[in-house]
Parts: C-alpha cells; structure tokens; sequence
C-alpha cells in the first residue's frame, strides 16, 4: 500500500512517516496538480503535525474542512481531531464525534479507534 494509501484508510500516522517520503509524496503530488484532493490533504497533514513545514493549524483546518465538505473520509477524521483538541481553534466536542462517527462508518482505522475513546 502506497504512503498516501496508508494515511487515506488511517492506518499510519503522518507524524511516523519518514520526512524524506512524506516530503516526496507531497512534492509529487503538488507536480502533478497543487489544487487535487491529494495534494491538499498531504499539505493539511503536513500543516497539522509541522510535517517538512511550518505547522498551521488554522489553515491545516481550512484544507481539512474543505476536503471534508468534498467527501474526503481521511479529512473528516483529521478535522474531527483538531475539533477535539481545540488547539488553536474553538473546541466543538459534538461536532469531533460527528465527524469521527462518519469516518469510522466508512472504515477508517484511526476513527473506529477514536470513536470508541469518544463513547
């Protein structure tokens, strides 16, 4: 399975991920399309865990959310989590289990293990 594979189904976490192929994945995928699903999310990931750039959390949020509305399940587990933490954004505990509740019904591994610390 692919890197991008792996972070899609939640079954690597980004901050694991050697720098060098988490760099590669990113740079490729902004080469191929900067404004795709894929280079959004790995940008987003990226912005969220400080992952070969500066971490942002408002705008790992924006990317997350934006991706969220388009359907993208990995998206919806990463921004149920910064819904929960509430770093740097406003906490929303309904809206985190919400979003993790979809993830987890769609198979993502992370969520379904989020889902049942969130019961």
């Amino acid at each position: 399975m692919s890197l991008l594979a792996n972070l899609y189904a939640g079954t690597n976490y980004v901050y694991s991920v050697n720098d060098n192929d988490f760099l590669e994945a990113r740079l490729t995928s902004e080469r191929k399309d900067p404004n795709s699903q894929e280079s959004l999310f790995l940008k987003a990931c990226g912005l969220m865990y400080g992952k070969c750039i500066k971490k942002d959390l408002n705008l790992a949020f924006q990317l997350f959310k934006q991706l969220s509305d388009q359907g993208l399940i990995a998206a919806k587990y990463h921004l149920g989590c910064l819904l929960l933490d509430g770093d740097g954004i406003e906490k929303n505990h309904n809206q985190a289990f919400m979003l993790t509740t979809q993830a987890a019904e769609a198979g993502h591994f992370m969520a379904i293990s989020n889902k049942i610390l969130l019961n």
